[in-house]
């Protein structure tokens, strides 16, 4: 407005004012006007532009922890509180001769919401996988699957063999397998607490770096077991770093997670 009114004053000013007060008024108006198409055009092409569509949100990060060999009379307890003050659900391979034992803490484990899988009767290698026939590592399966029935009224058919499949199921069981209705789970995260030496902080560092390590999208199934004192203790430690990494805990079933190679099937 300071500049239209010095324009205004400079040319009403002197001889010939009023023709010169109408030219500016003229420029002025002009002026406006192409100020207000300007605007409008803006306006109008802003309302054109095609809306922008957010990115599907990211699929959730789970991982599983899964504890193998129990129920055992004093770490699988401990095992237990750790998860119940942390909230999280585990999936545990019991032994059938340990289940024998301890019925009562098989069923404290199942009460409390984790996933029973199926670990074998007697994890005993050369009963398992001697021979060619398949038929002693499958009886196993049965005789420890009847047990768990008939304490907690289910028939688990997650399974993992001891020692992994690697270097222990010959051809036919890799064949028989998938046509039994149950699902071998083996492991993505190995925290080699079994190993000789181990210590929290090996078990640790080895959870940490081999969930680095796992290909984008492949959930840390991650190997643990109820058997020693230092698992107890470096448990608390590996949950607090995975959901630090965004990862949330959930239990395996039969159609959870989706097949992984080398991993489930």
């Amino acid at each position: 407005m300071k500049d239209i009114q010095v324009v205004k004053m400079k040319f009403t000013s002197g001889r010939g004012g009023t023709k010169q007060f109408v030219l500016a008024t003229l420029i002025v108006v002009g002026l406006w006007s192409m100020g207000a198409y300007t605007s409008a055009a803006g306006t109008a092409l802003k309302d054109r532009r095609i809306p922008l569509v957010p990115p599907p949100p990211a699929p959730p990060k789970i991982a599983y922890l899964t504890i193998d060999d129990g129920p055992e009379a004093t770490y699988t307890p401990q095992v237990l509180e750790v998860l119940r003050r942390y909230k999280v659900r585990a999936t545990f391979f019991v032994v059938g001769y340990r289940v024998q034992t301890h019925p009562e803490i098989l069923l404290n484990t199942y009460y409390d919401g984790h996933q029973i899988g199926n670990h074998t009767f007697s994890h005993r290698y050369a009963e398992l996988y001697g021979g060619p026939s398949p038929d002693g590592y499958l009886g196993s399966l049965k005789q420890n699957e009847d047990l768990i029935n008939s304490i907690i009224g289910i028939r688990p058919k997650i399974t993992r063999p001891p020692g992994g499949a690697a270097g222990n199921f010959n051809a036919t069981l890799y064949q028989v397998m998938p046509t039994t209705g149950y699902r071998t789970t083996l492991w993505t995260v190995n925290s080699g607490d079994t190993e000789p030496g181990a210590t929290t902080q090996t078990m640790i560092g080895n959870v940490q770096a081999q969930v680095a390590a796992l290909p984008p999208g492949t959930p840390p199934i991650i190997l643990m077991h109820d058997t020693h004192a230092d698992t107890v203790v470096a448990l608390p430690v590996i949950i607090d770093f995975l959901k630090s990494q965004g990862y949330r805990f959930d239990v395996i079933t039969k159609n959870q997670p989706p097949n992984l190679a080398n991993a489930l099937f």
